[in-house]
């Protein structure tokens, strides 16, 4: 039902981008069905495999009465490696009970993915000539002259090696994955790899703190992992051990895992420093050793990153508490909860993705309600209210809640997001 919203946008043009390719787009919604809604917003891109780069800043359920009106802002967060180029995508608003037959589509929004600008060259130093000597003044004026044009061609000299040192050869850091090595260990929970990346400064400068990254790419999925990394003096090398755990692949034989050094651009390398930061790994999956999958996770491959015990800086979001009430007539329940979030972590979220909670029934794996929120700080707590309706005459009911459930914000620990609640 195209007409049920009316959904418009002040962006008339390409939508504008940062250096670090984010942006954000305002969009209107207005009910024009002329009875209340309970909807739900989501971002419909033309290539699939750009749907991880929109976010909502508020969150993307709500309830919508006659003639209402709502705002939503999307915001574009495109990965450090997306290919350069334009994209398009639309707002799409549906009915939440009736997805397939009451939505609408607003209008498509472009936006260009460009290259981040190389950082600048350090200016050039000149010597400073005014702590001449007052000694010099005594002399006698023929030795001033000869001492003045050996100072000077000195000088010259010295102004003339810095130049093509500082364009030859930059005191900058130069970081280069070594060597990877990816080793399978045998468990009974799935397929998990030990990744040990050995990661060199060439360079002639100190690098840094800085992040080291990951992304798989089975056909079109692409997942990220991060670990941060302390800075490495020049000439030196470091080992970093890192844990891919792969519960589900579905027909899956293989993935390719690409390393990236300094994924997210912090080190002030050389411009063309750059190919050498990335290192890819085949992995060939062993058949027969997929364990069955869990209800609430989707039937996708996915690929969770847990940092070693070195990995610093990171959030760590656990869902503390629920409170879970059911009522309902001979056919239907409805539910609300109240769940309690809170960041135990020593970094925020604002930075990666809105936090994102979901709700699945247990026993079906079907997804009831997800709520979005903008972010938490270290120490932050949240209280959020869920309400969703099921078709089911009987009460005690069995539900999980995911917080973050697609390992959009990296964590300190993945395996505290999950908790369960039964009416």
């Amino acid at each position: 039902m195209s007409g049920l919203f009316e959904i418009t946008t002040e962006v008339t043009e390409t939508v504008p981008l940062d250096q670090q390719n984010r942006g954000e787009v305002l969009f209107k919604v207005a009910n024009l069905s002329g009875r209340p809604l309970y909807v739900r917003a989501r971002c419909q891109p033309e290539e699939a495999d750009t749907q991880d780069w929109f976010s909502f800043t508020t969150p993307a359920e709500r309830h919508l009465t006659i003639a209402d009106i709502a705002f939503y802002t999307v915001k574009i967060a495109a990965p450090p490696l997306a290919v350069l180029g334009r994209y398009q995508f639309q707002l799409v608003v549906e009915e939440r009970d009736k997805a397939e037959q009451n939505f609408s589509t607003g209008p498509g929004v472009t936006f260009e993915v460009i290259k981040p600008p190389a950082p600048p060259r350090p200016p050039l130093r000149l010597p400073d000539l005014s702590a001449i000597p007052k000694w010099f003044a005594n002399l006698p004026r023929r030795t001033k002259l000869i001492a003045g044009g050996v100072a000077l061609a000195v000088i010259v000299l010295a102004i003339i090696i810095g130049v093509i040192l500082a364009i030859t050869r930059p005191a900058r850091p130069d970081l280069v994955i070594e060597s990877l090595d990816a080793q399978h260990l045998e468990t009974e929970d799935g397929n998990v790899y030990l990744f040990t990346v050995n990661v060199a400064n060439r360079g002639s400068k100190n690098s840094g703190d800085f992040v080291l990254g990951f992304e798989s790419r089975p056909e079109d999925m692409v997942d990220m992992g991060y670990t941060e990394v302390p800075s490495i003096e020049p000439g030196a090398s470091r080992a970093i051990e890192m844990v891919g755990y792969l519960p589900f692949f579905g027909e899956f034989d293989s993935i390719v895992i690409t390393f990236v050094a300094d994924i997210h651009l912090q080190t002030d390398e050389a411009e063309d420093s750059r190919e050498n930061n990335i290192q890819s790994v085949n992995l060939s999956l062993p058949r027969g050793f997929f364990p069955t999958p869990t209800p609430f996770f989707e039937p996708t491959p996915t690929l969770v990153f847990r940092p070693t015990a070195t990995a610093r800086g990171f959030s760590d979001l656990v869902i503390e508490g629920i409170t879970l009430e059911g009522r309902g007539d001979l056919f239907n329940r409805i539910y609300r909860a109240e769940v309690t979030i809170s960041n135990r972590g020593r970094a925020g979220t604002f930075e990666f993705a809105p936090i994102e909670i979901t709700v699945r029934h247990a026993e079906t794996g079907e997804l009831v309600s997800r709520v979005r929120l903008e972010g938490l700080e270290p120490g932050e707590s949240a209280a959020l209210v869920m309400d969703w309706e099921i078709q089911t005459p009987f009460g005690g009911q069995f539900f999980l809640f995911m917080v973050d459930p697609n390992n959009a914000i990296p964590e300190i620990d993945e395996s505290n997001n999950v908790a369960e609640a039964r009416d």
